[in-house]
């Protein structure tokens, strides 16, 4: 296969796949929140503690819209900033109690989408997918590590 043959199969996954997640647009799962919006919250969610550095690099998002996205979560009470321990340049991030609602609505959201999704699937095919899922995974591990020693060198 070509890899341009491969490029033009990602590209028309992509076209499927994020449409039919309901990802695209400026309201994710009927909210009033983006996707970008809701996989921040997951991020502070799930990542406790971490820095605004660390969410650039999770989501592939720019430094200052991501500063725009953090400073709206500090006004409406989702995040609070604290100074780092070992670094008091640096602010380590946490959800509120209102932040952390609204993170575990996003994922009950996310949850209830996706097993509605599958519900059409026999438990052979649910085996299927996650193996693909799993393998397109890894691929893209494996190509994203080599690009990183590639910039290394």
């Amino acid at each position: 296969m070509k890899n341009t043959e491969l490029i033009h199969k990602v590209r028309e996954f992509n076209r499927f796949y994020l449409p039919y997640m309901k990802l695209l647009g400026s309201r994710y799962l009927g909210t009033d929140a983006s996707a970008a919006e809701a996989r921040i919250l997951y991020e502070l969610y799930t990542n406790e503690g971490c820095n605004a550095a660390y969410i650039t690099r999770a989501v592939n998002i720019d430094k200052s819209y991501l500063s725009r996205f953090i400073a709206d979560y500090v006004r409406r009470g989702y995040v609070v900033r604290r100074p780092s321990a070992q670094d008091r340049r640096s602010s380590r991030l946490y959800l509120t109690d209102k932040g952390k609602d609204r993170a575990r609505e996003f994922i009950r959201r996310s949850d209830e989408e996706i097993g509605s999704l599958l519900e059409g699937l026999d438990e052979e095919d649910q085996e299927t997918m996650m193996q693909a899922i799993g393998q397109m995974m890894d691929l893209l591990h494996k190509s994203q590590a080599c690009r990183q020693q590639e910039e290394d060198l």
